[in-house]
């Protein structure tokens, strides 16, 4: 049986930084469908496209994946995407190393890719940490900013 998770374990995956409105509005489409609290910050995320400041993960597309039709359609219709454009239902809002947003799908958490954001993007601190994930951010030794 085909798995999401242990596929993508297997591909190679990058952080980009978002330059095309597909990808941005595919994202927010997304965000919504998950119910993602920061989805009512439209204003904030659109703002971040544009400035250069908004990133996602997505698969590389090998030689051997392109020739592989139904692992790539399997892969989009579960990342929620096409598959000539195969982006993470995740992203990172980051400036000068400050992460102010980050987020990855509810399926899609707990497989380092929020892991890879700060390591690509090279983040050393938050604007403020959710409830949630304070025990993210303390095991990477990642101090809040927000006061």
């Amino acid at each position: 049986m085909w798995d999401l998770k242990n596929s993508l374990r297997s591909l190679d995956k990058r952080v980009i930084r978002i330059q095309d409105s597909q990808t941005f509005f595919n994202l927010l489409d997304n965000m919504l469908m998950a119910k993602c609290e920061f989805s009512r910050h439209r204003e904030i995320l659109l703002d971040a496209y544009v400035s250069g400041d908004l990133y996602t993960i997505v698969v590389v597309e090998t030689d051997e994946l392109f020739r592989d039709y139904e692992t790539r359609h399997k892969l989009a219709s579960a990342l929620g995407t096409c598959p000539s454009n195969l982006t993470l239902p995740a992203f990172c809002l980051a400036k000068e190393g400050r992460c102010e947003l980050i987020w990855t799908q509810e399926p899609l958490r707990c497989q380092g890719f929020a892991s890879m954001f700060i390591k690509e993007l090279k983040i050393t601190s938050t604007n403020q940490q959710l409830k949630g994930s304070v025990n993210f951010w303390r095991s990477r030794n990642i101090l809040s900013s927000y006061h």
